[in-house]
């Protein structure tokens, strides 16, 4: 029998990378180590890759918790966020001679406490940075955000634009007279609707009767300026999020129309939770490069600058994010179904590609993902991946008919899951379980009117969709009907509270930061999702309805038992949610456990820590195996 990887090793060996960008002498992105939980800053340049940030900072922001890009170049050097104080810092450009280079030099540039910075764009014209601001007034009030410059020698902050709940992607056109970016107000989320926005400057002040508005009939996100002066930006009015283009006239920038001529059934881009996100860019030919989302798997498409033909590269990589072009060749953060994520890099000309950093094989076999559909309520498609087991549970001494199952319910849940590489998977697949992560009713990446079947919806929609899938795998043979779990963080954290409520499937679930209790969440979280649940539930009259909210249902659970984990320290499901939850159960005398990490926030950033979760969670389930 097969040996289940430890729990230690698959924790440790899965290194993240995000906020990549393309430099004139090469390219930087940000790694985060489990092991340490920090955020560190690379460089690579001629196949040498050198630490820009100090070994003991972080490199994120937390504005709107989720943060986003922290980091970008300035002259001879790169500025970015640290985590521990949410300021902005300056480190040397590395030296020609690694040894000479010392990230520890790194020194701060502004000192603002009560503020925190995302989304850093250099302006060179005037040595500043522009950078989407958020400050806090008071405990009793929401923080308030701007748009901001920053003297890069005095460190000084001045807010340009201000009046929007919140603000996104500033942009300077090529001659530094223009600037756009993305702004919404409440209630709305960033993948509802948001206002695409231009100023022009003078002098890098705003001038602002100049201000215009450019669009606001849909989500706008990531707003560019074209060599010639038009302007493109990726927009959902006609269901998918694609390339839409504001040509440059004497009189403005009058009504978008499709950049490609059509409408292309795929998303350009995925749910913009964190600040930054960049998934197309032009190469020095003209030629449009893409990372776009088909039926849950990332592509790479190139559309010909002329013709507008569409080519797709092939690559081995079934999730591509953070696009970047120099001017030889693309970078992007890469994963796979067999590897683990990492930084490559695309030959312009031959379209050929190398890894720089990451992206290596496991030394376990690994269970692969399978495309898994099934049609649920209202006739609506919805996909899921299955993976199937490796081995038949270890103290089992008959194999089943069919394996036991873990069924995945994502976070967000305006998010998505993807067909890559997760540690949790191969170990519960190693020893013995399926895995079914599925991307219920309100996923993204399957076009605007799929994402909002949830509205009003929640708890109930994408609880039908599970409840359809086990279904659905148990007649397939894929699963057995009396071992079947579910689990999920945050949002899916209240799914699988619910399922587990509402269904007899279940034999057990694990709930992860999870949402326990509606009305409280709306009124105690974190201004970015303040008025999430309005579009998610209802009102607070529907919200404060006992049958919404599973601490009130605690006494229905219809599982043998939940196990629950939380960090102590998080701001957007708040402890109080896990605790009222263990309390409801118990005192409804069902079988629970719950685990505290009095150092974390919302997701387990310690490899230490995601190594627990896992042996307590695979343990907890194997007590219910038949």
């Amino acid at each position: 029998m097969m040996a289940v990887p430890s729990a230690e090793k698959v924790v440790k060996g899965f290194k993240e990378y995000h906020s990549l960008a393309a430099t004139p002498q090469g390219v930087a992105w940000v790694e985060s180590n489990p092991v340490t939980g920090r955020n560190r800053l690379y460089f690579s340049q001629l196949g040498s890759v050198t630490a820009i940030t100090p070994e003991e900072s972080s490199v994120r922001s937390r504005v709107n918790e989720y943060g986003g890009v922290a980091w970008t170049r300035v002259d001879n050097a790169f500025a970015w966020v640290n985590a521990a104080d949410q300021q902005i810092w300056i480190s040397p450009y590395p030296a020609d001679d690694p040894i000479l280079s010392c990230p520890e030099v790194s020194v701060p540039l502004t000192s603002t406490p009560q503020r925190r910075f995302a989304d850093l764009v250099y302006d060179g014209q005037h040595q500043r940075l522009l950078a989407v601001c958020e400050i806090a007034v008071d405990e009793a009030s929401e923080p308030q955000q701007s748009i901001v410059s920053i003297d890069c020698t005095t460190g000084a902050v001045l807010d340009i634009l201000q009046g929007a709940d919140f603000y996104a992607y500033p942009r300077l056109s090529p001659d530094g007279k223009t600037l756009v970016w993305i702004e919404w107000q409440h209630p709305h989320q960033p993948w509802l609707f948001t206002q695409f926005k231009l100023i022009q400057l003078e002098d890098g002040h705003p001038v602002i009767s100049t201000q215009t508005q450019l669009a606001n009939n849909a989500s706008w996100l990531q707003p560019r300026f074209l060599p010639n002066g038009d302007l493109v930006a990726l927009g959902d009015p006609d269901n998918w999020w694609n390339p839409y283009v504001f040509k440059q006239t004497e009189q403005g920038y009058p009504q978008a129309s499709p950049l490609l001529d059509e409408i292309l059934p795929v998303e350009f881009t995925t749910a913009p939770w964190a600040l930054g996100l960049s998934t197309f860019a032009w190469d020095e030919q003209g030629h449009l490069h893409a990372l776009v989302q088909e039926q849950g798997y990332s592509r790479y498409w190139r559309f010909d600058a002329q013709t507008k033909a569409k080519h797709s590269v092939t690559l081995p990589f079934s999730r591509l994010s953070s696009l970047s072009l120099s001017s030889t060749h693309a970078y992007c953060v890469a994963e796979s179904e067999d590897r683990y994520p990492g930084v490559v890099a695309l030959d312009l000309v031959e379209l050929t590609w190398k890894i720089i950093v990451g992206a290596d094989t496991p030394d376990h076999p690994v269970s692969l993902p399978q495309p898994y559909w099934i049609k649920t309520t209202n006739a609506c498609d919805v996909q899921s991946f299955y993976y199937p087991p490796l081995t038949p549970p270890s103290q089992l001494t008959q194999e089943p008919s069919a394996p036991p199952l873990i069924l995945l319910t994502h976070g967000g849940p305006t998010s998505a899951t993807y067909p890559v590489l997760n540690p949790r998977v191969q170990y519960w697949t190693s020893a013995g379980f399926a895995v079914a992560d599925i991307n219920y009713r309100g996923s993204c990446g399957y076009g605007r009117e799929f994402r909002c079947t949830l509205a009003g919806g929640w708890g109930r929609a994408e609880v039908e969709d599970v409840e359809h899938l086990v279904d659905q795998l148990v007649n397939d043979g894929l699963a057995h009907p009396d071992a079947l779990f579910i689990r999920g963080q945050s949002a899916g954290g209240y799914t699988t509270l619910m399922a587990l409520i509402h269904s007899a499937r279940f034999k057990a679930g694990a709930s992860l930061y999870g949402v326990s209790d509606l009305l409280p969440l709306h009124a105690h979280t974190h201004k970015f999702e303040s008025h999430y649940l309005s579009w998610l539930v209802g009102d607070e009259s529907e919200m404060s309805q006992p049958e919404r909210s599973p601490v009130h249902l605690a006494h229905a659970l219809q599982a043998e038992g939940v196990i629950f984990f939380q960090g102590l320290q998080d701001p957007v499901v708040v402890p109080e949610q896990t605790h009222a939850m263990v309390a409801a159960l118990k005192a409804a005398g069902k079988a629970v456990e719950a685990i505290y990490f009095a150092d974390e926030a919302h997701g387990f950033r310690l490899a230490l820590h995601q190594q627990q979760v896992l042996e307590r969670e695979l343990a907890f389930y194997m007590g219910f195996l038949f």
